[in-house]
């Protein structure tokens, strides 16, 4: 049996809680919304055992959600990126258009190895912090060097991979290529 001091204190901490910002609730109506009991003055009170609520309360839902607001104002264009190159290469070995400085593309030694020249001289250091990806999607693996012993000097030297059920073999796989 629940006793009346129960009830109180239940009542007021239930008061408390959506003094300080909190939602307090009796039961949940539905994922979104909750119903509360409050009175005139604002005071939630408990619903009885069958979830009604007491007389001189009505029951409000908290935690609505309203419709949806305008959209906001476009914010500033981002800073430059500083991506020396950048591109796609199809199975075959061709540059997908949209690529940026990518000047050639050749597969001397294997189908599955491909030499990427690009259009702006760079660095060494600067080629070998070039980012490889595969893009056949999962099972596709690359191994990107700069240059020897596969492709001329200042060339991309990429080799790929497939991993199937029947093991790890080269193949030749459509790739991703980002020279930061």
């Amino acid at each position: 049996m629940v006793s009346k001091r129960s009830v109180v204190l239940l009542a007021a901490g239930m008061v408390c809680g959506l003094l300080v910002g909190g939602t307090t609730a009796y039961a949940v109506s539905s994922a979104k919304t909750v119903k509360v009991c409050v009175t005139k003055a604002g005071v939630v009170r408990s619903a009885n055992e069958k979830g009604k609520c007491p007389k001189r309360t009505k029951k409000r839902a908290v935690a609505v959600r309203g419709p949806v607001g305008q959209r906001g104002v476009r914010g500033p264009a981002g800073a430059a990126g500083t991506a020396m190159a950048w591109g796609s290469i199809t199975v075959d070995g061709k540059v997908v258009p949209g690529s940026y400085r990518i000047k050639a593309v050749r597969q001397d030694n294997a189908a599955y190895q491909y030499c990427v020249q690009l259009s702006v001289a760079l660095p060494e250091s600067r080629l070998a912090a070039a980012q490889l990806r595969t893009t056949s999607g999962p099972g596709g693996f690359g191994h990107l060097e700069v240059g020897l012993p596969n492709c001329p000097a200042g060339w991309l030297d990429i080799s790929t991979w497939r991993l199937s059920t029947g093991g790890f073999g080269a193949s030749p796989e459509p790739f991703s290529i980002l020279v930061p």
